[in-house]
Order: structure tokens, then C-alpha cells, then sequence
């Protein structure tokens, strides 16, 4: 069953929350739909944020998706940044224990996101 997204589009930028769940059953899903998302958007937006902060379940699959979202970005019209809001415990753990940190800004809540 398709994932569900709900992006907020504000000036320049695009925020898309993320389900309670990020694993291997629902990741391929959530990349096509982000993808269409910011294709949708190309050229307009200077960044997305995918917001983790009602995730309750994220393993590496997660950091997975953060990583093909980052690429995918790379590849469009003016580059648009990601940012990660990790709100959640286990977001930041998984985040953590696989240094993917350093590659991307990262976040405690939406709002810091939106305006760093």
C-alpha cells in the first residue's frame, strides 16, 4: 500500500513529515513519493525537510532514504539543501550510530529547521 505524504509548502522551501514507521517495507514508497514531491518542485524550493519528529520506529533504512533524498537533490535545478528534523529518540539514536550526522544538517524540532 502506498505511503501517504502530506508536504507544507512555505517560502522556498518545503517541509514533508514522515510516517510513525521508516523500514524496509514502506522505504521504496516514501523515496518514490518525495521524489515526486521535489521533482513537482524543482527550481522553486532552496530546501527540504524531511521531519522525523513522529517517528517511532526508524532502523537503517531510514538513513538509507536520507541519503538517495540527498542525491536525488544534488541532481536538480539549483541543488535544493535537506535538512532532518530528528525530534524522535530513536531518529537521533539511528542517526548517531550511523555517522549520518556529518552528512546532513540535522535538527531537534521543525521550526529550527525552517529557520537556520
Amino acid at each position: 500500500m502506498p505511503v501517504l505524504l502530506r508536504p507544507c509548502d512555505l517560502p522556498h522551501c518545503t517541509l514533508v513529515p514522515m510516517p510513525a514507521e521508516v523500514d524496509l517495507y514502506n522505504r521504496p514508497d516514501l523515496f518514490d513519493g518525495i521524489r515526486r514531491i521535489v521533482d513537482g518542485r524543482a527550481g522553486r524550493i532552496d530546501f527540504l525537510v524531511l521531519d522525523f519528529s513522529e517517528t517511532v520506529f526508524m532502523d537503517s533504512q531510514g538513513v538509507s532514504l536520507i541519503d538517495a533524498v540527498r542525491a536525488h537533490l544534488r541532481g536538480l535545478p539549483g541543488e535544493p539543501g535537506l535538512r532532518v528534523v530528528a525530534g524522535a529518540r530513536i531518529v537521533r539514536r539511528v542517526l548517531d550510530i550511523t555517522h549520518a550526522r556529518r552528512d546532513v544538517a540535522v535538527y531537534e524540532d521543525a521550526s529550527e529547521a525552517l529557520f537556520a
